[in-house]
C-alpha cells in the first residue's frame, strides 16, 4: 500500500466481522497534496481497487479509514492495539 502515490503512512489490522469472524481494515494517512482528501468515501473505494490489482483478494482491506496520524511507540513501532480498540470495544473477545 505504501507504493500508492497518495499514501504517506498506513497500518493494516483485523476487525470483527459477523460473517467471517475478522476482516482486514486499513488506516491510511494521505499525503498533504493528495487530491483524495476531497472525497474520503470515494477515495477509500479507489484505494481498495488499486490494492486489489496488486494483491490477492483475501489480503486486501475491505475498507479504508483515513486518519491524521498512525500511533507509534517511541521506537517507531505501529501501535495496532490503539487502532483496533474502537472496533473491538463491544466484543466479548479480542479475536475471533
Amino acid at each position: 500500500m505504501m507504493k500508492h502515490p497518495d499514501i504517506a503512512d498506513v497500518a493494516v489490522f483485523g476487525v470483527p466481522d459477523s460473517q467471517w469472524g475478522e476482516t482486514v481494515r486499513a488506516c491510511v494517512v494521505l499525503k498533504q497534496a493528495s487530491e483524495l482528501r476531497q472525497d474520503p468515501e470515494a477515495s477509500g473505494i479507489e484505494i481498495v481497487a488499486w490494492i486489489r490489482d496488486r494483491l490477492a483478494h483475501f489480503k486486501c482491506p475491505r475498507r479504508v479509514d483515513f486518519v491524521e496520524q498512525i500511533p507509534r511507540s517511541p521506537s517507531g513501532k505501529i501501535l495496532k492495539r490503539i487502532l483496533r480498540e474502537p472496533y473491538w470495544r463491544n466484543e466479548d473477545r479480542q479475536i475471533h
